[in-house]
């Protein structure tokens, strides 16, 4: 899929020739494939399309001018072990981020005090482990401006946002419990953002699509890709 007025990805190494912007619930930074730039492993790096998109580390190299970038970088710090009494999980989780400098958005509930033994693991695995003692079901994903939220699905700054699609939809079918969808690039999508689109159902006669009729979802996974041949994005609701 083409397009023809998207605007330019930009980085602080120069304009990349390849984009490959990921996020999911399944780990909760965003992640970003550049290709033709010469990023130092290690370094910061940022990715502006229509405005910030990805800010975090470069990991790894998987070419000459390819690198691999996860967000949230202070998350993934170690900290060290420590015992709480009488702790409500903000402080535990907060304790966390103070240990590593991360910052973050929780909506949790504040009704509960604990005695808990906190071991040395990396930060965010630390978060995941207090939600799982003080029995909260909450997700982790991250915020634009490198924030970590820690709470509902629901209550997410992300979920009030809809988007509603029609022509830039030229994929849609069932995909598990889910809808996968193939458009043009979003620069503004993200993780649990809302989708309006035009559910493919109907029959393509002589061109024209008959017998479509709407749905709606919230993203859970989403790739947007930017190449100088193809530029698309691929997204999945439930």
């Amino acid at each position: 899929m083409t397009l023809v007025h998207l605007p330019k990805p930009k980085t602080p190494y120069g304009e990349p020739t390849r984009v490959e912007f990921w996020e999911g619930l399944h780990a909760p930074w965003r992640s970003l494939l550049l290709g033709g730039v010469d990023a130092p492993v290690g370094g910061s790096v940022r990715l502006e399309l229509e405005g910030p998109l990805f800010q975090g580390e470069v990991r790894g190299r998987t070419g000459p001018l390819e690198r691999v970038c996860w967000g949230l970088p202070e998350w993934r710090k170690p900290v060290r072990p420590q015992a709480f009494q009488d702790a409500f999980a903000q402080d535990v989780i907060g304790y966390l981020a103070g240990q590593v400098g991360g910052r973050f958005m929780e909506k949790l509930p504040r009704d509960q005090k604990r005695h808990y033994a906190l071991p040395a693991v990396p930060a965010y695995k630390g978060v995941e482990m207090v939600l799982a003692a003080w029995g909260y079901e909450a997700v982790l994903h991250e915020l634009d401006g490198g924030v970590l939220y820690i709470g509902p699905q629901e209550a997410s700054p992300h979920a009030s946002v809809l988007h509603r699609l029609d022509e830039e939809v030229a994929e849609v079918r069932p995909l598990g419990k889910g809808v996968y969808l193939k458009t043009a690039p979003l620069p503004a999508l993200r993780l649990l953002h809302r989708v309006r689109y035009p559910r493919r159902d109907g029959a393509w006669v002589e061109g024209r699509l008959l017998g479509a009729f709407g749905g709606e979802g919230q993203v859970v996974e989403h790739r947007l890709v930017l190449t100088p041949e193809e530029a698309y994005h691929e997204v999945v609701v439930a």
